[in-house]
């Protein structure tokens, strides 16, 4: 059940990780410096 929780885990951990980048390049295209 370990690898099962793991991978939990990481899902939840890498899940709000993406939503906010992609958030991010939705609001600012060209964020570029």
């Amino acid at each position: 059940m370990d690898m099962v929780y793991l991978a939990l885990a990481g899902l939840f951990w890498l899940l709000p990780v993406a939503l906010v980048k992609g958030c991010e390049r939705l609001q600012r295209p060209q964020a570029r410096p």
